[in-house]
């Protein structure tokens, strides 16, 4: 095929993917997992979307991969406390050099970014960022060092709305456009991302992202329950390009920080009517439930 004076060649592109071994997305895929992937995780304030890429990020530690975490919510420490505190032990992964954490945080504040941050955690600092290629610029220096001494490696953002903010509409497009082709598809680096809906200002953010990425997490209150003044999570797989998956709703239970994924049935609660019942099936007119 022939661009311009250029020959791109793409017969022996063979894009690379991975057992779905990874929390969150095992026993919800029927394949492998593709690496060039930029996957949304959508849900309300305090629904967890930080632990799960949190989560996410742990499980490839553990299978080998390089991990880049872009802070845009709260301070690297806060977010290397939190998976502390969640159990999940990445202080060997800081010492062998293979988490990063990117600072896009600090200069909301105007902390001081020459202070000792308390752990010594691989800090890279952005300071006020006047567009989006700048805070680009910072990821790809560091996804460049990172891929020069690790064969695989992944990038979380946490979160777009929090980077969105800052952009106009579309300069928010074209940042998550280019994080797609530049990471997912040339380098087939994946990219986690968390967005918070239910904020007015960006309803047409969300709605137009949502045709820009492969994947999308879905996270709820279950509509029923909610109705009763119970908070019960839940959890889907909207869409994933590349790979046949479950988009049915399921319940999510915390545990020590970890989360466990119900398929088909109900979290255990207190209340004994709550007790595994199917939540696929249809329910009765005193009862439904929205899907």
């Amino acid at each position: 095929m022939e661009f311009g004076s250029k020959i791109v060649n793409f017969s022996n592109l063979k894009v690379p993917k991975i057992k779905s071994k990874i929390i969150l997305f095992d026993g919800f895929l029927s394949d492998t997992f593709p690496l060039n992937s930029l996957v949304l995780i959508s849900g309300e304030g305090g629904i967890s979307k930080s632990l799960i890429l949190q989560n996410i990020c742990y499980s490839l530690l553990k299978r080998g991969f390089s991990c880049i975490y872009l802070c845009a919510d709260e301070h690297p420490l806060s977010v290397y406390q939190n998976m502390q505190l969640a159990s999940l032990n990445v202080k060997n992964f800081l010492k062998k050099n293979r988490l990063f954490f990117i600072d896009c945080f600090s200069y909301k504040l105007n902390l001081n970014l020459n202070s000792n941050n308390g752990n010594n955690l691989p800090i890279v600092y952005i300071q006020y960022p006047s567009n989006w290629q700048e805070i680009m610029t910072s990821i790809s220096n560091v996804t460049k060092n990172v891929l020069n001494n690790s064969f695989k490696a992944a990038i979380f953002i946490d979160s777009f709305t929090d980077l969105a903010s800052r952009f106009d509409l579309n300069s928010s497009i074209d940042f998550i456009k280019c994080i797609r082709y530049e990471f997912c598809k040339k380098r087939y680096t994946p990219v986690f991302t968390s967005f918070h809906f239910g904020i007015r200002p960006y309803e047409e953010l969300e709605q137009i992202i949502e045709y820009h990425v492969d994947g999308i997490v879905d996270l709820r209150y279950d509509p029923y329950y909610l109705q009763k003044g119970s908070l019960v999570k839940q959890i889907r797989i909207r869409k994933l390009k590349g790979v046949e998956h479950d988009t049915s709703w399921h319940y999510i239970k915390i545990i020590n920080g970890r989360f466990l994924i119900v398929k088909d049935k109900k979290v255990e609660l207190d209340v004994e009517e709550l007790k595994y019942q199917n939540i696929n099936q249809k329910w009765s007119e005193d009862r439904k439930y929205q899907t």
